[in-house]
């Protein structure tokens, strides 16, 4: 089940404390003396002490005022400070940005729905429009996520929403497919050469380079050129010297038909690729994702995991997967 959603281009800042790290809904919560069920979303960010560079984009656009009303429910998504410093951006860095720039970031982490963590059902992944993209939604026996960020704390019911608090990271709106992601990316110029050489058409499939410009929502393992070298592609030149046919199959093994986060791998399952009688299979190695293809004598690790783009999900990994 999927929701499509009007997100709306407003959030505030904050970090209350609660006992608990998933708060159910709730008719009444009490936190420093403040009845959370019965005060706004704008209330509670702003007696926050965590989630002040959010709270500081908020106001900066004047959206908390919305945030503030009885228009909702509203679900936000909040980044604490900490979340913000682990993904580079500084107080000063917002205060640089233009206000369309945050009113970009924060409507992409508001919708105008409820959603509490028991509403994402575990087999599926809710999808929240905002601004034409997408926001992905998981809840399963790994816990709550947003585009494969883990939500610290859930489910902080207010009397015109609920606030998800994030601590990792800051979820930020995808710019450009992933056709430009690999194209722009130069530890993946033999990948580019090999998907600019794969065959237009090959057993009925389209050229991979147009699934990865025009199709989604899609998940793509990307290896990187050390894979290549690693497979007996010396340089660039040998990639454009291969049977184009080959190239294509191969680059196509590479496809999941659907969205796929690392957090969604309960640690052992197999995927099926684009080649629908071909599948992947994923391990996890401790904290470590993996993914084997048919012939690989050994896994492929991944290097960097849920990198999102406007039309799917990015995996480079250190190995060429073989179909």
């Amino acid at each position: 089940m999927k929701f499509r959603l009007t997100i709306y281009v407003i959030m505030p800042l904050v970090w209350i404390w609660i006992a608990g790290a998933i708060l159910p809904a709730c008719n009444k919560s009490t936190h420093s003396g403040i009845d959370t069920a019965h005060s706004t979303i704008t209330t509670l960010l702003k007696t926050s002490g965590s989630s002040t560079y959010f709270y500081y984009a908020m106001t900066r656009t004047g959206f908390d005022a919305v945030l503030n009303s009885n228009l909702g429910p509203f679900t936000v998504f909040v980044p604490t400070d900490q979340a913000f410093g682990n993904s580079g951006l500084s107080k000063a860095s917002l205060e640089a940005s233009s206000d369309s720039s945050l009113k970009s970031m924060l409507s992409y982490l508001i919708a105008d729905k409820q959603l509490l963590s028991s509403s994402i059902k575990a087999t599926d992944q809710e999808t929240i429009e905002s601004d034409n993209q997408s926001v992905y939604l998981t809840y399963n026996s790994n816990g709550f996520f947003i585009n494969g960020i883990p939500i610290a704390r859930a489910d902080l019911v207010a009397s015109n929403g609920v606030i998800q608090f994030i601590t990792s990271s800051v979820p930020q709106q995808p710019k450009t497919d992933l056709f430009h992601q690999i194209h722009s990316d130069t530890t993946l110029t033999y990948l580019t050469t090999a998907l600019n050489r794969a065959s237009t058409n090959v057993s009925g499939f389209g050229r991979p380079n147009d699934f990865l410009a025009n199709v989604g929502p899609i998940t793509f393992f990307a290896p990187t050129n050390q894979a290549f070298r690693a497979n007996g592609y010396a340089d660039t030149s040998a990639i454009n010297a291969a049977n184009p046919d080959s190239l294509a199959l191969t680059m196509l093994y590479h496809f999941l038909p659907a969205i796929l986060f690392s957090t969604d791998v309960p640690g052992e399952q197999r995927s099926v690729t684009y080649l629908s009688s071909d599948s992947v299979q994923f391990n996890l190695s401790g904290a470590s994702l993996q993914v084997i293809g048919n012939h690989n004598t050994v896994p492929a690790n991944v290097l960097k995991a849920n990198t999102m783009a406007t039309n799917g999900v990015l995996f480079t990994i250190d190995q060429v997967l073989k179909p």
